[in-house]
């Protein structure tokens, strides 16, 4: 590899930029477009196959809820520039699916320079080994993560009204974040400002929950539904879970404040498959570039990635974190990760 290219230095990056010149403009339209997409095949198809017992369309409807559900992920990057975006996510699927829009508000930290893959950062877990308990751990965590949403954003809200302010910041600090660090506590800068955003979401997410409640009570929809919400609740979890353990290598052990090099070396980009099409939805299997230029439209992804590949030289850094599959990646995480570092990248490198 030339020395140029060794690595992502700034001016090297500011080529990079300068290639994809317009690809951060975004199109409220498109977004729109394909949120209604999103919603249209989603809950009106899940009632439609529990109704007539259609396994094909409730397939069609859980991909579609696993879609709209991680617009999650765009509300915090672009909901600022797109008026009532976060409250239509949070109405037909933040609220709905336990998974309010100010959980995923941290995600920023990371994406920054000097938090991303630190203690400051509630997505990032450094993983020694891909073994089989890493594998299976999404599994076994989507069996009851169900259960642990409903007393959160079911049963919880309605009692955290009558308790003191000082188990609201707990709740805040430890079990409101969407994290892969469990041990992450969230940060309270402004206490009672953040306390009242916590309280409106889970209290219109146990809304929706006592609303269903009072419906099957009353014998309107049949208990039934139960289970194949819990069903869809679970293939959504997993996918998830899988998606967010190979968007990146997890290589810092120590938790610094890492290079943009090394930055950029610890996250992947799968560029083709069905599975991947299926767990890396809204363009997550383009991860890398999406780390380097987070302004980038989650919609135009995959040409300003095409573009990259097209313009950057073979032997640039950029390509190392490219796999053709997702077989690729876990093949590379499973068999040769574990002789990898952030430390031992670098070194390689920089030739060493």
């Amino acid at each position: 590899m030339e020395a140029q290219y060794k690595e992502l230095t700034h001016s090297n990056y500011i080529k990079m930029k300068d290639l994809l010149v317009g690809y951060n403009e975004i199109d409220s339209q498109s977004i729109w477009l394909d949120f209604l997409l999103n919603l249209v095949f989603s809950w009106p198809l899940f009632l439609y196959s529990f109704n007539t017992s259609n396994l094909y369309l409730f397939i069609v409807s859980m991909y579609f809820l696993y879609r709209g559900a991680m617009l999650i992920h765009e509300v915090s990057h672009i909901a600022k520039k797109i008026p009532g975006y976060r409250l239509a996510y949070n109405v037909f699927f933040g609220w709905p699916l336990s998974f309010p829009a100010y959980i995923f508000d941290h995600h920023l930290f990371h994406h920054g320079k000097s938090t991303y893959g630190t203690e400051k950062d509630p997505e990032y877990k450094y993983i020694e080994s891909f073994g089989l308990k890493t594998l299976i751990k999404p599994i076994l965590s989507s069996i009851l993560l169900p259960f642990f949403q409903l007393i959160r954003f079911g049963i919880l809200p309605i009692v955290l009204i009558f308790l003191p302010e000082t188990i609201k910041l707990f709740i805040y600090k430890k079990a409101s974040t969407l994290v892969f660090d469990t041990s992450y506590e969230r940060i309270a800068r402004n206490k009672e400002k953040e306390l009242k955003m916590m309280m409106q979401n889970d209290l219109a997410s146990a809304a929706y929950k006592v609303i269903i409640l009072v419906l099957i009570l009353k014998s309107i929809i049949p208990v039934g539904i139960l289970i194949y919400y819990y069903i869809g609740f679970f293939f959504c979890s997993s996918l998830n879970m899988y998606r967010a353990l190979f968007n990146h290598l997890y290589l810092n052990k120590e938790n610094k404040k890492l290079s943009r090099t090394e930055h950029l070396l610890d996250t992947t980009t799968i560029e083709s498959g069905v599975l991947t099409n299926l767990i890396f939805v809204i363009g997550l299997n383009f991860h890398t570039i999406h780390h380097l230029f987070p302004e980038i439209p989650y919609y135009r992804l995959k040409d300003a990635h095409k573009k990259l590949i097209q313009n950057l030289p073979k032997d640039h850094v950029y390509n190392e974190t490219v796999y053709k599959s997702i077989f690729d990646l876990v093949w590379f995480c499973t068999f040769q990760k574990r002789s990898h570092s952030c430390e031992s990248d670098q070194s390689l490198l920089q030739g060493v």
